[in-house]
């Protein structure tokens, strides 16, 4: 197998593990830069994401006979975290006003699967969220404030759209599907979109001050 790190060829790659996840956790602690992570991988020309490296990584070493893998910054790795968190919020925002106007036209079998979509993209914005400060170690030097407020407190009105949402699916009640979805979001959403452009501006602080000091 050849392998690539950022495009340069590893001479001497050592490839003995069973799996390709084996040899990228192997890449990672001793081929690697401090300080970088594996952000992306390419098999035989093919890049890997999603259920397609999923996949990937389960089979054996040898399958692949040229492997690429690109790595990023702590700082870098949030940023593009971040970034697609925001775009996606932006797609649930434009899709919640026509789901509410689903609900009230009578279409709930559509509007619910819908809304299931948008539901599984809040959920992974909110995991973007916690994995974002987990990464950056930003609760090592204490809580991080959006406006002025705790990351925490910031992120109970979002919490509780979702558990407003939740009630009201086991409730079957689609007329407050509808008010929740055209009325209430807009403060949820605006909240996400605060905290998701703060931890960029802390991940940008980081990496400049890192980049400053080499």
């Amino acid at each position: 197998m050849e392998v690539f790190i950022d495009d340069n060829k590893v001479e001497d790659p050592q490839v003995e593990a069973a799996t390709l996840e084996e040899t990228v956790r192997s890449l990672q602690t001793q081929r690697c830069s401090p300080g970088r992570l594996i952000v992306g991988m390419r098999c035989d020309g093919i890049d890997l994401t999603g259920e397609e490296m999923a996949a990937a990584l389960a089979k054996p070493a040898d399958s692949c006979d040229r492997l690429e893998v690109f790595t990023g910054t702590h700082c870098e790795l949030v940023g593009d975290a971040t970034t697609q968190a925001i775009a996606a919020l932006d797609r649930t925002n434009e899709a919640r006003t026509q789901i509410a106007d689903q609900f009230s036209a009578g279409q709930q079998v559509e509007a619910i699967e819908r809304l299931a979509e948008c539901i599984r993209t809040w959920q992974q914005i909110h995991a973007a969220i916690i994995n974002s400060v987990r990464i950056l170690n930003l609760d090592s030097g204490g809580p991080i404030e959006i406006g002025g407020r705790p990351l925490e407190a910031a992120l109970v009105q979002p919490r509780d759209m979702l558990l407003q949402i939740k009630q009201a699916l086991q409730a079957s009640d689609h007329v407050l599907l509808a008010d929740i979805l055209q009325y209430e979001c807009d403060g949820a959403i605006d909240q996400w979109r605060t905290v998701l452009a703060e931890i960029q501006r802390i991940a940008r602080d980081l990496d400049t001050a890192e980049s400053n000091a080499t």
